[in-house]
């Protein structure tokens, strides 16, 4: 879901301000949107703020740093788009992940390779901490995916070693999901199951990304619809139940069965707490 949410961002008005100011450039040469998911997360040196690589005790990792930078940047997002928010007769969203900034933002969860993957997601009270020190009014949505389809995209790309390693890492990322939305439940602002059988046929929800980054000042929802259905032209075919079996084998089924409910349980969080 988030690969479409770059491809959309492309046209999203929203971030004409962020590029025409230069915050999209490379980060050696000012790009501070591009820099900023580079403090959160990193895979090369000691790592970002959320991944710490390993060996970091010995490599100059210091969080503290690390959080001060992305404080300063995100203060420095805010006050350079102040004159377009004023002129805005809506909330004027940039989106810090998926924005395609820079080089593609791709932040998913748990994030990266590695040995350490498990550790490598986002910590929303971090995350929403620093919007406070910064003096920023944050705010995050959820993207979602069919549990089965998940599993066997990231198989077919080498993410796990074997589905079983993939229904426990997933059922462990979407537990600490749910506890961080649920305490910041007031923060969240749309869920979009773009590439999900069920949330891609909810087309309020197209409707709704569409206001949130910027298209219902430069069009209607119509427009937005057209633009996002030449995008997502990928037909979803529902997976078999042969293909689950094959995918999840019946010694498997109860571990199967704790990810889908964690996975529904989510969502209905995620609907349920929508905010302005």
């Amino acid at each position: 879901g988030h690969h479409l949410v770059n491809e959309l961002m492309v046209e999203s008005p929203n971030m004409v301000p962020p590029r025409k100011l230069g915050m999209c450039d490379d980060p050696k040469k000012g790009g501070i949107l591009a820099k900023l998911e580079r403090l959160m997360f990193e895979m090369r040196g000691s790592g970002g703020l959320f991944n710490p690589q390993p060996g970091a005790k010995l490599s100059g990792y210091n969080s503290q740093t690390l959080y001060d930078q992305i404080v300063a940047i995100l203060q420095s997002v805010d006050q350079g788009i102040a004159d377009y928010r004023a002129k805005a007769t809506a909330p004027f969203y940039i989106p810090i992940n998926a924005n395609h900034c820079g080089n593609k933002s791709m932040m998913s969860f748990p994030n990266y390779e590695g040995e350490n993957r498990a550790f490598q997601s986002v910590n929303l009270d971090t995350y929403y901490d620093a919007c406070r020190d910064a003096g920023v009014d944050c705010r995050h949505a959820y993207i979602y995916r069919d549990p089965y389809h998940v599993l066997s995209s990231t198989l077919k790309r080498g993410f796990n070693s074997d589905d079983l390693d993939g229904i426990r890492l997933y059922t462990m990322e979407l537990q600490l999901i749910y506890a961080g939305m649920t305490y910041h439940a007031h923060r969240n602002i749309g869920c979009f199951g773009f590439l999900d059988l069920t949330g891609s046929k909810r087309l309020e929800d197209v409707d709704r990304f569409g206001e949130l980054f910027g298209w219902g000042r430069t069009g209607t929802p119509e427009s937005f619809r057209d633009f996002y259905s030449k995008m997502n032209d990928k037909e979803l075919v529902p997976m078999t139940e042969q293909e689950k079996q094959e995918l999840v084998p019946e010694n498997w089924s109860l571990l199967m069965k704790s990810y889908i409910e964690i996975h529904e349980r989510v969502i209905d969080l995620c609907y349920s707490s929508i905010h302005e």
